[in-house]
């Protein structure tokens, strides 16, 4: 199956934060909704719930002024995610935490056929550089801040974090002033639980650290792809642990990774000027074009010659308020 290219439109989410309300988006690969919430004049909780029935991938363009901090925490599977001021894509693993900055919130997030669900508090940049210099901590992420300089930390969430994000978003905690204390509780507890100088590296950081580079190398070399043999040699792991990797993670196969990619990058070309199907066919590393074809319908419903251009239907949405 091939990602379903979806334009996402940061704006909506403000549109919900000024109504207080959620966003409900519905396409006939995916559902899913972002729930926006204003908790005082600086900090904005997020929740982003979804359950996807094809590997989708969503893009934003927004390039708008951002100044931003970004605490986040995935309750569900694996995410690919990717800032384009950073200069590689990351991995969200499920309970994980993330701490991220950036001064764009262009790029994408490519999802599985699986179910998402992300918590995240935005908070200002300044209010964390003087947090870090009151408390004496994280010296390193607090001159990143004071330059603007972005940057993505990922650590695996406290039983602690978990247990404040849930309850962030229980509706019997969003209508009082609890809720307020709380956030605090929760930016308090994760940025000093991030900041901490830990120099050991546990085998769950090295092993995304593999997925991470793994899926650089196919995403470049989609066309002419290594073995998964070759593939493991050069992430720094052995064959058997990459393929549970992707199983495991990403609720795909290497294989059928490669093909996403590469159906992707085929829909591009058509939608571009479409041209002929043996030059697409060797473009995303087909020699044979009747298996180019077979693949492309399997993956597409259609042979790539009865494509038709931005044929893929668009995200319906709707804003409601809290009840």
């Amino acid at each position: 199956m091939a990602y379903y290219r979806l334009p996402f439109d940061i704006e909506l989410m403000q549109e919900s934060t000024q109504k207080n309300g959620n966003i409900v988006f519905k396409h006939p690969k995916c559902n899913f909704f972002v729930r926006c919430n204003q908790l005082n004049d600086e900090i904005i909780l997020n929740e982003f719930r979804a359950q996807f029935y094809s590997p989708i991938k969503l893009e934003t363009n927004n390039h708008t002024e951002f100044d931003l901090v970004t605490i986040m925490i995935n309750m569900s599977n694996a995410v690919c995610y990717h800032i384009n001021s950073l200069s590689t894509q990351h991995i969200i693993p499920n309970k994980a935490l993330i701490f991220c900055y950036s001064d764009t919130q262009s790029g994408t997030c490519k999802y599985q056929h699986q179910n998402a669900h992300l918590i995240a508090l935005q908070v200002p940049r300044r209010m964390l550089v003087e947090y870090f210099e009151v408390m004496q901590i994280g010296t390193d992420i607090k001159n990143k801040l004071k330059r603007k300089q972005p940057f993505f930390i990922t650590k695996r969430a406290t039983d602690t974090l978990l247990r404040i994000a849930k309850q962030l978003i229980e509706p019997s905690v969003t209508k009082n002033s609890l809720h307020h204390h709380m956030s605090y509780s929760f930016i308090n507890e994760a940025v000093y639980y991030l900041a901490n100088d830990d120099k050991c590296k546990t085998n769950h950081k090295i092993s995304f650290k593999h997925l991470e580079v793994a899926i650089g190398i196919l995403d470049q070399e989609y066309s002419l792809p290594p073995t998964i043999s070759q593939l493991a040699h050069r992430v720094g792991t052995n064959e058997t642990s990459l393929k549970q990797l992707f199983r495991k993670e990403l609720n795909t196969t290497v294989h059928q990774y490669i093909v996403q990619q590469r159906m992707s990058k085929a829909i591009e070309l058509l939608n571009e000027s479409p041209p002929s199907v043996s030059f697409v066919a060797q473009e995303v590393g087909y020699a044979n074009h009747g298996h180019f074809s077979a693949t492309f319908k399997k993956a597409l419903g259609c042979l790539p010659s009865d494509y038709l251009p931005s044929s893929q239907p668009n995200l319906n949405y709707e804003v409601s308020t809290y009840n």
